[in-house]
């Protein structure tokens, strides 16, 4: 299963909510060249899988780009596990959104993603 994550409005809470969308101009604004990390955590309800956290590249119009995904992990019952991907933004690029993917997940089976998110990593500290 994939989810694709935009920041958006309104907000229940804080600046922004999590928004599902499949347009990439809802995404977040991004510099040609730049780099940025996408981070997720993750957690299994019942069975562990592999689980990824990515970047989708959109140009101005909205127009998907390429897709850059992070290394894979497996997620737990037991606890939290943080999945990154740091990707510089290719020639065109004008919106980034953040995906997560849980790999081979059965049918009904439930996991959990947390603590989404997107930014430059030399302006900011990956939340712990």
């Amino acid at each position: 299963m994939s989810l694709l994550l935009l920041l958006g409005s309104p907000a229940g809470a804080g600046t922004g909510c999590t928004a599902i969308t499949s347009t990439g101009t809802s995404g977040v604004s991004v510099v040609v060249g730049r780099e940025y990390c996408a981070v997720a955590d993750f957690k299994a309800a019942t069975t562990g899988r592999n689980c990824l956290v990515g970047v989708r590249w959109y140009n101005g119009a909205g127009a998907l780009l390429s897709s850059t995904a992070g290394a894979v992990i497996t997620d737990s019952t037991s606890g939290w596990t943080q999945a990154t991907c740091f990707a510089v933004a290719p020639a065109s690029a004008a919106y980034a959104a953040v995906y997560v993917e849980i790999i081979g997940a059965a049918a009904a089976e439930v996991h959990y993603a947390d603590r989404i998110g997107i930014m430059e990593p030399d302006l900011w500290a990956l939340p712990a």
